[in-house]
This record gives C-alpha cells, sequence and structure tokens, in this order.
C-alpha cells in the first residue's frame, strides 16, 4: 500500500466515505472537469477536495465554519443550507451560469434531503449536470430521496440510487444500520430519459435486501434481550 498510499482516495483522513465511493466520485468529477460545482455538507473537506482538484469554481455549504483550510477555488456558504443553497443557485441563474457538477451530502433527514434535492434539481442554473447523493442506502436519506419525486422533475433523465451500493454497519454506534452508497442523478434539460420512468433497474434493489436484513436482526435481538431478561428474572426469584 505505500506507493497506493499516496493516492488521495486511499491516503485521506478527512474524506468520509468508503474507497469504493472514493474513486467513483473521483472518477466522476475527473471526468465532467465542472466550471462550477457545488457541495452541500462540507464536514472535514475530504470530498470538497476531490471536487476542487477537477473543478475551475466550488461553492461549499455548510452549518458550520470549515475546520480545515480550504482549496484556493473554494467558496464557503455557512449557515443553514434551506437559506443559502437557494439564495447562491438564485445569484447564478441570474447570471446566466450552469452548475456542472453537485455532491449532496448535507442534512441527513428525510425531509433536509428532499429540500436540498428539490432546490438542486429544480434551480435554472442546474440546466446540465451530474448530481452526486451521499448514503442513499440510509433509510432516511433514501425515503427522502424518493419523497422528491425524481421522474416528474423536468430535466431529470437517468437516476441510479446504488451507483455504489451501501453496507450495513457491523459495529460501533451505528451497528445494524444501514449506511454510504452513493446515487447518480444525470440532468439534462434538453435531453430524454436513458430509462423508462428514468431509474436504472437493470439490477435488483440492494436497499430493499439489506433492509429487510437490518429488521430481521433487530428482531431477533429483540427476542434474545426478552429470553435474557425472563432469566435474570427467574434467576432473582430463585
Amino acid at each position: 500500500m505505500a506507493g497506493w498510499g499516496r493516492s488521495r482516495v486511499f491516503a485521506s483522513d478527512r474524506w468520509q466515505m468508503t474507497y469504493g465511493e472514493r474513486a467513483a466520485l473521483e472518477g466522476l468529477a475527473s471526468s465532467a472537469k465542472p466550471r462550477l460545482a457545488i457541495e452541500v455538507g462540507t464536514a472535514q473537506g475530504g470530498s470538497l477536495d476531490c471536487i476542487a482538484e477537477h473543478a475551475d469554481e466550488v461553492h461549499s455549504f455548510d452549518l458550520v465554519e470549515p475546520s480545515e483550510p480550504l482549496p484556493p477555488n473554494v467558496t464557503h456558504h455557512t449557515g443553514d443550507s434551506r437559506e443559502t443553497l437557494p439564495r447562491v443557485l438564485g445569484e447564478f441563474a441570474d447570471a446566466g451560469r450552469n452548475v456542472e457538477f453537485a455532491l449532496v451530502d448535507g442534512d441527513h433527514t428525510a425531509a433536509g434531503v428532499r429540500a436540498d434535492l428539490d432546490c438542486v434539481l429544480r434551480s435554472p442554473a442546474v440546466d446540465f449536470a451530474l448530481v452526486v447523493l451521499h448514503d442513499t442506502m440510509n433509510e432516511e436519506v433514501r425515503s427522502g430521496i424518493r419523497a422528491s419525486g425524481l421522474e416528474s422533475i423536468p430535466g431529470v433523465v437517468y437516476a441510479d440510487l446504488d451507483f455504489v451500493p451501501g453496507y450495513t454497519a457491523r459495529g460501533g454506534p451505528f451497528a445494524g444500520q444501514l449506511w454510504g452508497g452513493l446515487g447518480l442523478v444525470v440532468v439534462d434539460s434538453g435531453g430524454k430519459p436513458w430509462r423508462p420512468g428514468i431509474y436504472e433497474d437493470a439490477h435488483a434493489d440492494p436497499h430493499s435486501k439489506l433492509r429487510r436484513g437490518a429488521v430481521a436482526r433487530r428482531a431477533r435481538q429483540r427476542i434474545v434481550d426478552r429470553i435474557s431478561l425472563r432469566r435474570a428474572g427467574e434467576s432473582h426469584r430463585s
């Protein structure tokens, strides 16, 4: 790993994505080479570094000020994205500018995801773009994406919520929960849908399978816990 460890995909300790997600984002950004890009949800700036490497100009949005220095081609907007994002996108639209690349990875509530995604996809400033979504395996995030009604948004020609599939966390504070995954939405106001209904459906939906497994594991654990409590009570009475 010594040689490969110099690669940003493997070496960055500020990038809150799996190696596969990082590689996919790196590939998409380097392929798009956007003149103007945005990132909703900056965190430690790992993915922002990646996007900034391949874009001429990037605007990032987060509730708090960045904890690390930003690349010189990045402008950061601090505050609630429900206020900052529409304002900045409105300025781009008024100036006739087009956002060619976006990463949506901010508020992870269903309502927050829907608000950010609606704002991006329905903006006149997003006319031809690749829009990447993180944590699409998470149930809250996925429900927010679904609630946005991608198939009814003008200009959306393709959507794959499992462009890079997510996972079930094995341990730690998120044990048993569904996280990770990259989704890809393609916007082309002059194009036609790539698939009937726009969604990629050539493969089985991994979210449904993982969700059933997670639900089954939680149910088994509840049974085990009840048995343990009952045995503990019987032992105490004896």
